[in-house]
């Protein structure tokens, strides 16, 4: 009996552990930070906290070229980009960089959200535009 309250006790104690850190945390700048000049627009990109992927961390490409890496589950990265229509992708790896997803910016702030969608050996993130506001 006394066995099976340790036992219990260690697996609480390590669930505690793996979801601490699991916490949300922001990554990359704030609102106050990210300044676009003329002529620029601002990427919001928000990870999904969800259970499936948690341990994959996320890269983000615009136009082929890396914007983030390491992006854990529940972090959100922003950055700046020049206005016009861009292709954005998120994935785990360069070789796998997910579905794109074409917009167009023209000073504005531009939001998606990236839900993990797992394959055999690494994730595509699914993006989805959720929001567009003038800055």
């Amino acid at each position: 009996m006394k066995k099976n309250r340790v036992t219990m006790f260690l697996v609480i104690v390590s669930v505690t552990i793996i979801m601490a850190g699991c916490a949300t945390t922001s990554v990359g700048t704030d609102d106050t930070t990210v300044i676009p000049g003329p002529n620029e627009s601002v990427i919001v990109v928000k990870r999904i906290s969800v259970f499936t992927g948690s341990a994959i961390s996320m890269k983000i490409w615009v136009d082929d070229v890396e914007k983030a890496s390491s992006i854990r589950n529940g972090q959100e990265v922003r950055f700046i980009i020049s206005d016009g229509e861009h292709m954005i992708r998120a994935g785990s790896t360069a070789v796998d960089k997910g579905k794109s997803v074409s917009f167009s910016a023209a000073g504005e702030e531009i939001s998606f959200f990236a839900e993990p969608q797992m394959g055999v050996l690494a994730a595509r993130f699914k993006l989805t535009q959720i929001g567009k506001r003038k800055i």
